[in-house]
């Protein structure tokens, strides 16, 4: 079986338009962050690229 990462399928498209509008209203939030849940993705960033944080990273964990 081989993989085509060049080319959507027809379903894939058929997605893009709920996905757009998913991450436009996320973008637009004005709904107030989730202090915890921001930290912990911070985290999770750093380490699946598999980098220390940075200073800069950390001092915004702490704000």
């Amino acid at each position: 079986m081989s993989l085509n990462l060049n080319k959507l399928t027809p379903q894939q498209e058929a997605c893009i338009p709920l996905y757009r509008e998913k991450w436009r209203t996320i973008s637009f939030s004005t709904l107030p962050l989730v202090e915890q849940k921001v930290s912990e993705a911070v985290k999770t960033a750093y380490e699946v690229i598999g980098e220390k944080m940075t200073n800069l990273g950390a001092y915004y964990l702490t704000k």
